[in-house]
């Protein structure tokens, strides 16, 4: 069966010295792994093409019951020429690319996912956006996505409404929801400062064409990060896996960036 669907490339490796494997989310058929023939020869047509997020339309050969379907042809649907302007946005891209590999697995299309996927290219893609605000708004919706949504406002245990206080709000990250005064012994939890709780409920309400107007401190984006990291690490196995964020973490701490070591 010859298929002809949207695409983001998540990841690449070398097959063979004139192959590629690559690893994509398709609006049809979620994530999958196709095999590009002769990607390395001179004047190839995939060069340029089949690199970490590009946003493609695609023809291949789907085979059902095969891990590897032969790709038939790539172009690009829509650049995002600044992505690769600063280390800012390729980390930060790289990691959401990154998260979206480790937590999927091979089954179906998640076609809600791949719209937002594509929504934070093109935030990170504007010259006036905060590339925190970008991945942690992804990382919320991707949590979503796979059935574990984040709360800001109801406690995890009795759904009643939490009470803002000065310094910090108890949040449960195996419940994804802060925990009211009743209940702050009921649940492990880890306080969270009031400016990233805030940021939180910034990340869930914002549309993704207003990401521009998400701001936030290094400190309260980077607690927050930390906050929706390890909620998203405790229901799924993949996020172990991940890669890119340690090592941006190092190189963006010094610049007062947001992305810090998951593992």
């Amino acid at each position: 069966m010859i298929l002809n669907t949207e695409a983001v490339v998540l990841h690449t490796r070398r097959f063979s010295e004139t192959s590629l494997i690559v690893t994509l989310l398709t609006r049809e058929r979620g994530k999958i792994t196709v095999l590009a023939r002769g990607a390395f020869r001179p004047k190839s047509k995939y060069a340029s093409v089949l690199q970490p997020m590009g946003y493609l339309r695609l023809i291949f050969y789907w085979k059902e019951g095969r891990d590897l379907q032969t790709l038939s042809a790539a172009e690009t649907i829509e650049r995002f020429p600044r992505l690769a302007s600063s280390l800012e946005k390729m980390t930060a891209g790289l990691t959401i690319l990154e998260l979206v590999n480790a937590c999927l697995h091979d089954d179906g299309a998640h076609p809600q996912l791949f719209s937002d996927l594509v929504s934070a290219l093109r935030g990170l893609d504007q010259p006036n956006v905060q590339e925190s605000a970008v991945t942690l708004w992804f990382m919320a919706r991707l949590a979503n996505e796979l059935g574990y949504a984040l709360r800001s406002d109801e406690c995890g245990v009795c759904d009643e409404t939490v009470s803002v206080r000065e310094e910090n709000i108890p949040y449960s990250i195996p419940m994804g929801a802060p925990l009211c005064a009743e209940h702050t012994g009921a649940a492990s939890y880890r306080p969270l400062p009031t400016q990233s709780w805030t940021l939180l409920r910034e990340v869930l309400a914002v549309q993704p064409e207003y990401l521009h107007s998400v701001t936030a401190s290094t400190a309260a984006a980077t607690e927050l990060y930390d906050t929706i990291s390890a909620f998203i690490k405790f229901h799924v196995e993949g996020m172990k896996r991940l890669r890119v964020s340690p090592v941006a973490g190092k190189i963006l701490a010094q610049q007062g960036n947001v992305i810090t070591n998951t593992e």
